[in-house]
């Protein structure tokens, strides 16, 4: 499981390809702690779903900006 927390701006999507690139196997993203994301960071998010990692923990309006098509 991969627990993001704060924000997910631009400046740290490099650092969350990084972390997600050495995961083999399953991978959950927990971001239950996320206080906010901008558009890069719910790309990044996007990109990690249709590649089959799992969301949990997000709150409705995360979820919600998770699903808008970009």
């Amino acid at each position: 499981m991969v627990a993001i927390e704060g924000a997910l701006r631009r400046e740290v999507v490099p650092e969350l390809d990084r972390v997600c690139k050495a995961i083999t196997g399953p991978m959950c993203l927990d971001l239950a702690n996320v206080t906010i994301a901008d558009d890069a960071g719910l790309a990044a998010l996007r990109v990690l779903s249709d590649m089959g990692a799992a969301i949990a923990g997000a709150s409705p309006y995360l979820r919600m900006r998770l699903d808008e098509k970009p």
